[in-house]
């Protein structure tokens, strides 16, 4: 069951536009003489809930009422979240606040539980079963004025504007009534409201937030006073909730009303308890579906169930392994031939998947299947006139049309000197790894980003170099269109690229991605452009070092590429996966150097599985979640992490294996590390893990 979130009770208004009368002399007849004043008309309803001294004499308040939410109006669909709740339902409400300020107040309505606090400083609020948010300078202000039991005495100490309106004939239910009004307006605090105040009695009867005219607001409802401790107290409140056309109304009936003193502990922001690790369910199925196989070492269909599930696993050991037993059985299983040729292009043995794709072939494995797969193998072969094709094939002409138009043979590269190795410095190390590099004979900052595969650069840096644009696609919806071209040219230290593919990204998506390097980043270098070399990239060195792959640069290699190492794939457009560990647990991490803002960032399943519990959150801040430690097998780890939460949705890959989180800088560049393209690993020199 969802349930709307209703804005105060008891004491909370919303914000609004509400305009004041200029003429308050149309009063409606009546025995009791108006008030002339604000002032006046609150000094009246101090008077009848039992005096100044009375209540002054009340240093706390604790209210227990029995809720009721009813079944919304004027809904069209039970998926709107205003009118959730489809029958009526009942719940508790706990509500204490002090003279001096201090607040605290609960409510349950079935499986939903939330709590909110003030101290006198902080605002909080608790929504089970582990979210904690803290309120920001805004909020604060609200909580600060909310949180006061005797709201009505000292007004002008606390800055809080009074006016009256033109009194009312009638109440909200449209009985004969009359009420005299104020607006009651806390500058800075984002309050304004109307309060109205019955005649007759002095009391207050209804408080009005929000903008009439848009449909928008919020009427709360006191009734049945009744004497406690010498002061009058009300003991049902109807909150009632209107919202383009639609209506929500909440009930509290009063249980119990005590003046004792609370304990100030009550109001402090609640300590979450240690959240525990829950089971991988995917590892457990993983080692379910191993058992069977290896229990029925002949049967085609366990080992295919298990070659899938370590697929998905990301065990691409075991995925070999159940794939050899499958073909070994039957050389012609299409899903095994087609999983094989997967495998193969993912760890970059291109003649392994063409061979195996030949066979998936005669296996009868359609077309449009097999361009897929040869697309990633074409394209990460730079062989864009056969890309173009696939892409055809697939039904995406229209990127297509981008390879086939492509000049000349991509990407050449070429060291000063004809030499095999160069180093090139960092221009920044942190929180991103920044170049400078040279488009033409326009020298640029760009963004060194392992979660990218090409070029891009900003739409005001692609018209100044008159880049012609050949195509563009759409990454997402609502995004901006990306424009595709190519330059012809690109330089960087000593290393020259030659028919260098670019994509156009909006200015501000760049901008966005460099963060405070906005003002010289004007292009980010993708990870896809250096695989022809080795690539160390050294943080508190400030370099980047890259060896060529060839032949006759054999010895440089060897001299870079050592140490300790684990394995890494490429997937989509040359992205870089490995198999990490967040405080022990398990899980598939994309390494992207390109990341501002956090070491890293994982989604709810994998923080989950790491004990790793939701995060304080504050409006207007990224909400952090602290990682003890993030390791890559035995080569590689890094303690005492700040990882962005609730930023990473995605749970797999489009292949369809697990997918956990990213790992940026924070965690890569606390010291030197080495990407080989020849062996799809990642080295960690002088590290002993």
């Amino acid at each position: 069951m969802r349930y709307a979130a209703f804005a105060l009770v008891l004491g909370v208004s919303t914000a609004g536009c509400l305009k004041v009368p200029e003429d308050l002399s149309e009063e409606p007849d009546a025995a009791a003489v108006a008030p002339a004043t604000a002032a006046e008309l609150l000094a009246r309803h101090v008077d009848a809930l039992g005096g100044e001294q009375a209540l002054r004499g009340l240093s706390a308040r604790t209210l227990e009422a029995r809720m009721v939410l009813y079944p919304g109006e004027g809904c069209e669909s039970p998926e709107d979240p205003f009118c959730a709740a489809s029958e009526e339902e009942t719940g508790s409400y706990f509500y204490q606040s002090t003279a001096d300020g201090r607040l605290y107040r609960r409510n349950v309505v079935g499986d939903a539980l939330e709590e909110r606090g003030f101290d006198g400083k902080v605002g909080w609020a608790f929504f089970a079963p582990e979210t904690l948010r803290i309120d920001n300078e805004d909020e604060k202000q609200l909580n600060r004025e909310e949180a006061i039991l005797h709201w009505y005495l000292d007004v002008e100490d606390r800055g809080v504007e009074t006016e009256l309106v033109a009194p009312r004939k009638e109440d909200s239910d449209g009985n004969p009534r009359v009420l005299d009004g104020m607006v009651w307006r806390v500058p800075g605090a984002g309050i304004e409201k109307e309060l109205w105040f019955d005649r007759e009695t002095g009391l207050r009867r209804e408080e009005t937030s929000g903008d009439p005219e848009t449909g928008t607001t919020q009427v709360v409802i006191y009734e049945d006073y009744r004497e406690v401790d010498g002061v009058l107290v009300p003991h049902m409140i109807r909150v009632v909730n209107r919202f383009e056309g639609r209506v929500q109304r909440i009930d509290f009936a009063v249980q119990r009303v005590s003046h004792d003193a609370i304990d100030p502990t009550k109001f402090a922001i609640p300590e979450l308890p240690a959240p525990t690790a829950q089971p991988d369910a995917l590892l457990a199925q993983l080692a379910s579906m191993r058992s069977t196989a290896e229990a029925a070492p002949k049967d085609v269909t366990a080992w295919m169930d298990y070659a899938r599930i370590s697929f998905v696993a990301a065990h691409f050991d075991e995925v070999r392994t159940a794939l050899r037993k499958v073909l070994a059985l039957d050389a012609k299983e299409p899903e095994a031939l087609l999983l094989s040729a997967r495998m193969a292009i993912l760890f970059g043995d291109y003649a392994k998947a063409e061979k195996i794709l030949k066979q998936a072939k005669k296996a009868s494995v359609r077309g449009e299947v097999l361009a897929r797969e040869y697309g990633w193998m074409h394209l990460r072969q730079r062989k864009y006139d056969k890309f173009a094709t696939d892409l055809a094939t697939g039904g995406n002409t229209d990127l297509a049309d981008r390879y086939r138009s492509f000049e000349g043979t991509p990407l050449q590269a070429s060291i000063e000197g004809g030499g095999c190795a160069l180093e090139v410095p960092l221009a920044t190390g942190a929180p991103l790894a920044t170049l400078d590099v040279t488009l033409g004979d326009k020298k640029v900052g760009a963004i060194f980003d392992t979660g990218a595969a090409d070029l891009i650069i900003t739409q005001s840096l692609a018209k100044e170099l008159g880049m012609e644009i050949t195509a563009s696609s759409q990454i997402a919806q609502g995004m901006p269109p990306v424009g595709h071209g190519q330059i012809p040219s690109l330089t960087v230290g000593g290393l020259t690229l030659k028919n260098v593919p670019a994509n156009v990204f909006d200015d501000a998506a760049i901008a966005d991605m460099a963060g405070d390097e906005s003002d010289r980043v004007s292009a980010v270098m993708g990870i896809g452009m250096l695989t022809d070399f080795a690539v160390a990239l050294d943080v508190p060195a400030g370099t980047l070092e890259l060896v060529s792959n060839e032949r006759k640069c054999k010895a440089e290699r060897s001299a870079l590429v050592k140490g300790p190492s684990v394995p890494f794939w490429m997937h989509e457009t040359h992205y870089i996966y490995v198999l990490g560990s967040m405080n022990g647990a398990e899980g598939v991490y994309l390494v992207n150097t390109g990341m501002r803002g956090a070491d890293m960032t994982a989604n709810q399943q994998a923080y989950r599985h790491a004990a790793v519990g939701t995060p304080p959150l504050q409006a207007g801040e990224a909400p952090m979640a602290r990682v003890k430690t993030f390791a890559l097998g035995d080569s590689f780890s890094a303690n005492d992490l700040e990882s962005a939460w609730g930023y990473f949705q995605q749970t797999q890959s489009s292949d369809g294996f697990r997918l956990d989180g990213m790992i940026g800088l924070g965690v890569l560049g606390q010291r030197r590390f080495v990407l080989d393209f020849q062996s799809h690993t990642m080295h960690f020199p002088g590290s002993a893990g």
